[in-house]
């Protein structure tokens, strides 16, 4: 699956602190660089944080399904791109993608 052509909404290295007690990398962080992933997209829309405060609004997550396709390591570049699939005047309804970079494979 060719995801080049989606916005990236976030990069980083995985620490050795994500790790769980049996060494994978918590369930936990994955969930957190999706909302790190989710928050670059709002970014990109103009939905920040002054944006909010201004409106007197904000944003939650409403449902989310997670797919584990590789395992992440420790020490692995990340990158999250980020689709938009529909939208209502209140609701978002997103796709984001976890690549390996050194793999260029879905996480």
């Amino acid at each position: 699956m060719d995801l080049s052509p989606l916005p990236i909404t976030h990069q980083a290295v995985i620490p050795e602190d994500y790790l769980d007690e049996m060494g994978h990398m918590n369930v936990m962080w994955y969930t957190h660089l999706f909302s790190l992933g989710a928050w670059g997209l709002f970014q990109m829309v103009g939905l920040t944080r002054s944006y909010f405060e201004a409106h007197n609004t904000g944003s939650f997550a409403l449902e989310q399904h997670f797919r584990y396709v590789k395992e992440v390591r420790v020490g692995q570049h990340v990158t999250i791109r980020s689709r938009v699939l529909g939208r209502t005047a209140k609701r978002w309804h997103t796709l984001h993608f976890m690549t390996i970079d050194e793999l260029n494979t879905l996480a």
